[in-house]
């Protein structure tokens, strides 16, 4: 799901919308809002 903005109203499983790297970090904003966003991260 790289680059695309997730659909509304559909339910996600949060460790198959992010993809891991091994020895880095990746960040992925699932809602982005002038009031915050909300974003997952994955640590290697």
């Amino acid at each position: 799901m790289k680059d695309k903005e997730l659909e509304k109203g559909r339910i996600f499983i949060i460790v198959e919308i992010i993809e891991y790297v091994p020895n880095s970090v990746v960040i992925k904003t699932i809602i982005k809002k002038t009031t915050g966003n909300v974003s997952v991260a994955s640590f290697d």
